[in-house]
């Protein structure tokens, strides 16, 4: 029997510290980061109030864009409203112009 427990050394004894097999126990403060709960964080109003504001100006310039987009549409139509009231004129004066020749 005493040779059986030479060739099977850990069957009878504890693993020694040395042995590849053997695992190191964890640093104390790696278990207390488990265990221990993340400490309460406070909510940060400082930041809170500078994404709102960010958010209200985005949506401002949004807007903007927007109503700066209707009044360039509103220009080029009152243009073209312009453009066709000159054109008609013109003709009109043209028209004006013949009859009078004759």
């Amino acid at each position: 029997m005493d040779s059986s427990r030479n060739s099977h050394p850990f069957l009878g004894s504890p693993p020694r510290a040395s042995s590849p097999l053997s695992i190191p126990p964890a640093p104390p403060n790696f278990r207390q980061s488990i265990r221990a709960p993340p400490p309460p964080t406070k909510p940060d109003t400082e930041k809170e109030e500078l994404r709102i504001q960010n958010n209200t100006l985005k949506y401002e310039l949004e807007n903007l864009k927007q109503e700066r987009d209707l009044v360039v549409l509103r220009h080029e139509k009152e243009l073209r409203d312009l453009q066709l009231k000159a054109d008609a004129d013109f003709r009109k004066f043209q028209v004006r112009r013949r009859l009078h020749k004759w």
